[in-house]
């Protein structure tokens, strides 16, 4: 399901608008200055990378080809972050800006997402996975006046395979090769068998039976290139799937010989892609493997109807610098420089366990389109122009150096490291603006030495621990325990935080994993208690039962104010991350969580034993999946409390609030319906606490489509919607002399 910024959706919404009246919306907020290194980066609130997959598509119809990225750091049914940036049209260099409202444009995509003109119209549609096996397809409806606009083309690609008339098979692990292997106009297919071991060529089809570009595919051959891939490591055996009668192709022939003679059992991980780097109209193939950290280049002898792949590069580029990628690479070929031929960029094509920093290697070619020379530049193609943690950003807001503006202290769950697998700290960006514009410059990635702790998914939190004064800090941790430091400065001075002798594991607290931790006096006795995340999408209390010099902290409850932020029906984990405030004398509850959206919580004061209102479960429409983590503070004096989110992919982005007289004034506050469940699936359940007076319901879409129109007089109504499309829509009921309007998304 992907995310709707509020702009749009305010836009979209406008004819919705009950009244004029001022309410408060939060925008993304995109042009606060970054300094790392002494250099101003360029889009640093991008959100970061991990599993990358670059397509290149003409955003906004200026002729140039930008940049759609597909994140596979995520989870099902959608969890997938999309990145899109805008062609800056600046020959010779790679210059992009980063444009999130374009992303708002595609559907739910499923494991991967590559584009490709299938159509020959010119314009990149979507292939993505489905999950019986297979590719579905969403058209490119590019107009003028609409915009990028998508409709599903086929839910499910199929193939002829001999008399069988099947979905032609894809891995949701592996990536496929979309490509014009026979030249003849139409987009052909390259695909590993279900064995892994073979590449299946299905040709299309089209073009020579009706003349018009189309998805009609035969396999024409089950082993394509006559090779197999060991089950060893990313080493092609050549000749072992030759045609009877053909000479097995010597050791000789080969760049690097390969000393496996047998290929025994194969695996599902490998991603490739098909191009004719030497001009010769017959594709050659790079592959990247779950068994390797290398690219294997597989040459092509033999033409463009008949392949057969002669020799092999196992250390692809051999002639330069060889990529040597944990684990599991994957290349991409586009014009990234904008110079008129297409480069290589290599990145993960699985974000486990696999490098989260370091990871889009950009190789230029030096020489044409069919004469391919690659050279390496560097291994941060534009992670070295955004905020970048790693893995898991956990936000933070904190006066590090007591000068009045608050700093950016951003925890993560690691960076990749082969021994031990991750290091995870704090990085301290330092608020070199004013009190109305801040800016940032990055100070260290390893602020008070955390990494040597070796401890993973730090969270930082601050407050009063120990009853003296001054903010100490907390951090939370993946396996649930957290580590406490103790600010030796007093109040009102520069904090000095130091690991007090009792050492780590503070108390003995621990709350299985993923421990994200706040400092507030909930009970308000006038001391400091902890609120704590963890995930499986509950809140912890402790309660601060101190007595002295001596702290103590005693567990009230594990399922605090009944909170459970699991994302959907399937799933077992929510990663709530919890930010309780006073707000006019009530305190309120904001927890982020796996699915990006925030849940909104009151009912607090007086019923700290019992359930929590959820108001709603999307708050303000923000939404940076996966892992929503978060901070308040006012960070442009203007009065009103900002946040800082930070998501899985190790970036963080400001949304400023501001009061808005446009648009759809959502009364989600009101407590006389609400919505089971949000997201939703085939059912939705709305419930009144009044009855009766007949109340009408009507569901619009986006677009401002009335999708359904119904009456109820009782408690409650059950409303089918299976019939309606993956997306968010606004529940509108009039009744009890008001309308009320509801957001809820459809989420399969």
């Amino acid at each position: 399901m992907k995310k709707f910024l509020q702009l749009s959706f305010l836009m979209l919404f406008s004819g919705f608008m009950l009244q004029a009246q001022t309410y408060q919306v939060y925008d993304p907020v995109l042009n606060i200055p970054v300094t790392i290194n002494g250099n101003s980066i360029k889009n640093p609130w991008v959100g970061g990378l991990n599993a990358p997959i670059f397509s290149t598509i003409d955003l906004n119809g200026d002729g140039l080809k930008d940049l759609f990225i597909f994140d596979k750091d995520g989870s099902e049914p959608a969890n997938y972050r999309y990145t899109t940036y805008l062609n800056d049209g600046v020959a010779g260099q790679v210059s992009y800006t980063y444009a999130p409202q374009y992303a708002d444009r595609f559907p739910p995509l499923h494991r991967w997402a590559l584009l490709y003109d299938f159509d020959c119209d010119g314009k990149e549609d979507i292939f993505t996975y489905t999950f019986i096996g297979g590719m579905e397809v969403w058209h490119n409806d590019y107009t003028v006046q609409n915009g990028l606009k998508f409709s599903l083309h086929t839910s499910l690609i199929y193939s002829h395979y001999g008399p069988n008339y099947v979905n032609l098979y894809v891995s949701g692990v592996n990536l496929p090769a979309l490509a014009d292997v026979d030249n003849d106009g139409d987009m052909d297919v390259l695909t590993f068998a279900i064995t892994g071991n073979n590449v299946e060529y299905h040709m299309n089809t089209s073009m020579d039976s009706t003349g018009i570009c189309g998805l009609d595919f035969t396999l024409k051959e089950n082993a394509w290139g006559h090779f197999l891939l060991s089950g060893m490591s990313n080493i092609a055996i050549l000749g072992a799937a030759r045609p009877a009668g053909e000479n097995e192709v010597t050791t000789a022939q080969k760049i690097n010989p390969d000393p496996i003679t047998s290929f025994g059992n194969r695996h599902s991980g490998s991603c490739m892609i098909a191009v004719d780097f030497d001009g010769n109209d017959a594709k050659e193939l790079i592959n990247g493997d779950i068994l390797g950290n290398n690219l294997l280049y597989l040459w092509n002898g033999g033409t463009k109807d008949s392949a057969y792949v002669t020799m092999q590069d196992t250390t692809w580029p051999i002639y330069d610098v060889p990529v040597n990628f944990i684990t599991f690479p994957a290349a991409y070929n586009f014009d990234a420089d904008y110079d008129g031929n297409k480069d290589i960029l290599v990145t993960s094509c699985t974000a486990n366990s696999s490098e989260n920093f370091n990871n889009v290697l950009f190789y230029k070619n030096m020489g044409t389109n069919s004469n391919a020379v690659f050279a390496y530049q560097k291994s941060t193609l534009f992670q070295d122009e955004m905020i970048e943690v790693g893995a898991g950003a956990n936000a933070a807001l904190f006066d590090v150096n007591n000068d009045g503006l608050l700093d950016m202290l951003i925890g993560n769950y690691g960076y990749f490291s082969p021994t031990p697998p991750y290091t995870s700290g704090i990085s301290y960006y330092k608020n070199i603006g004013t009190a109305s514009t801040p800016a940032f410059e990055l100070m260290t990635r390893d602020y008070l030495n955390i990494n040597a702790l070796g401890l993973m998914g730090i969270y930082p939190a601050f407050g009063d621990m120990d009853g003296d004064g001054d903010n100490d800090m907390i951090l939370g941790c993946t396996d649930g325990t957290l580590q406490l430091y103790l600010n030796s400065a007093g109040a009102g001075n520069t904090p000095v935080f130091y690991m007090p002798i009792s050492g780590p594991n503070f108390l003995g607290i621990d709350v299985g994993t993923f421990s994200a931790p706040q400092i507030i006096d909930v009970d308000r006795d006038g001391r400091n208690d902890l609120v704590i995340g963890e995930r499986d999408g509950n809140l912890n209390y402790y309660r601060n039962t101190s007595s002295g010099p001596n702290m103590s902290f005693t567990q009230v409850s594990t399922t605090f104010g009944m909170v459970d932020v699991v994302k959907h029906a399937v799933s077992y984990t929510g990663y709530s991350v919890p930010v309780m405030r006073d707000v006019n004398g009530n305190y309120e509850l904001w927890v982020g969580s796996e699915s990006g959206y925030i849940y909104y919580y009151n009912n607090i004061d007086g019923n700290l034993g019992g359930a929590f209102t959820l108001v709603d479960s999307m708050y303000k429409n923000i939404c940076e999946r996966p892992r929503l983590t978060m901070a308040f503070g006012d960070m442009n004096n203007d009065g009103m409390v900002d946040i800082l989110t930070g998501n899985e992919e190790g970036g963080v982005k400001f949304y400023y609030q501001k009061l808005s007289a446009t648009g759809v004034p959502f009364n989600d506050t009101e407590s006389w319906i609400s919505l089971y469940p949000n997201p939703a699936t085939d059912q939705l359940l709305v419930k009144f606490n009044v009855t009766g007076t007949d109340k009408k319901l009507e569901i619009f879409d986006l677009p401002g489509n009335l999708v359904y129109s119904g009456m109820e007089s009782g408690i409650q109504r059950r409303i089918d919607i299976s019939s309606l499309a993956n997306g968010m829509y606004i529940l509108k009921v009039t009744g009890e002399n008001k309308t009320l309007n509801k957001k809820f998304i459809i989420n399969r």
